[in-house]
């Protein structure tokens, strides 16, 4: 029985640990700008409030004239990638400190994820785009950083 009640323990305080973030925000902490790796041309995400939700788009990127090659929309595919609207739709969760219920775009597939979002410290902000039930958390993190 005792050793039962350690697994369950055990349990608990590892999903504990991975469903909050080690860094207390506040809803705006995460608006700026923010670098898609620790490149010095790495591609530029600006986050911004959109009415009560946030959302964000490209900046910049090095290759300026860049398209939405892969858009499953033909229409769509001539636009260019500064300037996309990437991410969308966030809410702020306050008693997990994530921004969540929102989506990103990858314009390398042409595809639309549902993501969350949550900071680590005040530099590093970890966004994972998943697919299938959100629940399941099958998908990819990546780490940005903030542009100083």
């Amino acid at each position: 029985m005792v050793k039962r009640i350690y697994v369950l323990l055990s349990v608990f305080f590892f999903l504990a640990a991975g469903a909050t973030s080690l860094y207390a925000a506040d809803p705006d902490a995460v608006l700026g700008l923010w670098l898609t790796t620790q490149e010095p041309e790495a591609t530029q995400i600006e986050i911004v409030k959109c009415g009560d939700k946030y959302c964000g788009k490209v900046a910049w990127t090095k290759n300026t004239d860049a398209l939405d090659k892969e858009n499953p929309d033909e229409s769509l595919r001539s636009r260019k990638i500064i300037g996309l609207n990437m991410i969308y739709d966030f809410t702020f969760d306050a008693d997990d400190n994530r921004w969540i219920d929102g989506f990103i775009y990858n314009p390398e597939d042409g595809k639309t994820y549902d993501c969350r979002m949550w900071l680590e410290d005040a530099t590093t902000l970890k966004v994972k785009g998943t697919v299938g039930p959100k629940w399941m958390g099958i998908g990819k993190t990546v780490t940005w950083f903030r542009k100083n």
